[in-house]
């Protein structure tokens, strides 16, 4: 039995370990059979815990991408300082600043400009939160040079709500093909079948709108699965993106993922790791192992920025 590189090193940022679960991800496909981890890092305090954990993490091209979410202005030029100068494929590190509110829509948009990320800008991610927020959304969006010349607007509906505000407010926006995507995040069971029945029809691309059903917990998962079945989005399926947001939940959802049609017949796991403590244990289920002891150590640190 062989525990991760970074378990077996330990050393001054790593505390005792604080629990143990025993893994089973094998044949956990995902293109090149390796299952995907997001370091979705929420706060300055994690972000060089998360860059360091990333470093030399096998990702198709043998890294693993650790997107810097940006949850309020504060942190936002402590996160393009950070990655800055931080290898990952072109050399850098993708900040991808999720703004959260009209309030900080702005600064977003001002810090997002004239930083390096392929192109040579950085991306700004408009998640817009609630319909109250959402034509603000759209206007700040509008001639903003990104690729194209336009910044792209995610529409993240979170409730059944705001779905039809979200769908309405698409309709007509040019973005690439003339319209606004709209990715619908249902967030629970219950807002699931809505949000299947406003995405069928509603032109995107193909003539569809994709929703996303992300699967926050393990309760839902059978749920999402279920509904996922044989709703058209390109091959004739719905893609059923497991969000795993703790350790407890990730076996669950690795077992489900498997045999789930999605094009090549798998479905895609995405273990979203939200904090430090459960970094090392998402690095290495996402590691082609078979089966494993994982340590789930504490290795967040405190920053005086």
């Amino acid at each position: 039995m062989r525990r991760g590189r970074r378990a077996q090193r330990g050393g001054p940022n790593h505390k005792t370990p604080v629990g143990q679960i025993r893994i089973w991800c094998r044949n956990t496909a995902w293109p090149d059979g390796t299952l995907p981890v997001l370091l979705t890092v929420q706060s300055a305090e994690d972000m060089e815990v998360g860059l360091e954990l990333a470093r030399g993490t096998a990702w198709s091209d043998g890294s693993l991408p650790v997107l810097l979410t940006v949850q309020s202005a504060e942190d936002m030029e402590v996160g393009l300082e950070l990655a800055r100068g931080t290898a990952w494929s072109g050399g850098s590190l993708p900040v991808l600043l999720t703004v959260q509110s009209a309030e900080d829509m702005e600064a977003g948009l001002e810090l997002g400009r004239g930083t390096a990320w392929s192109g040579g800008s950085l991306p700004v991610l408009l998640t817009v939160q609630s319909a109250a927020d959402m034509e603000a959304g759209l206007e700040l969006g509008r001639g903003t040079a990104w690729s194209g010349g336009s910044l792209p607007v995610l529409l993240t509906v979170q409730s059944a709500e705001d779905m039809e505000v979200g769908l309405e407010l698409a309709r007509g926006t040019a973005w690439s093909g003339g319209s606004l995507p709209v990715l619908l995040t249902v967030q629970s069971a219950e807002d699931m079948e809505v949000g299947l029945e406003l995405g069928r029809g509603t032109a995107w691309s193909g003539g569809s709108l994709p929703v996303l059903l992300t699967v926050q917990s393990a309760a839902d998962m059978e749920a999402g699965l279920e509904l996922g079945r044989g709703t058209a989005w390109s091959g004739g399926s719905l893609p059923v993106l497991l969000t795993l947001q703790s350790a407890e939940d990730m076996e669950a959802g690795l077992e489900l993922g498997r045999g789930t049609a999605w094009p090549d017949g798998s479905l895609p796991v995405l273990l979203t790791v939200q904090s430090a403590e459960d970094m090392e244990v998402g690095l290495e289920l996402g590691r082609g192992i078979d089966l494993l002891t994982l340590f789930i150590r504490s290795v967040k640190r405190r920053h005086k920025w």
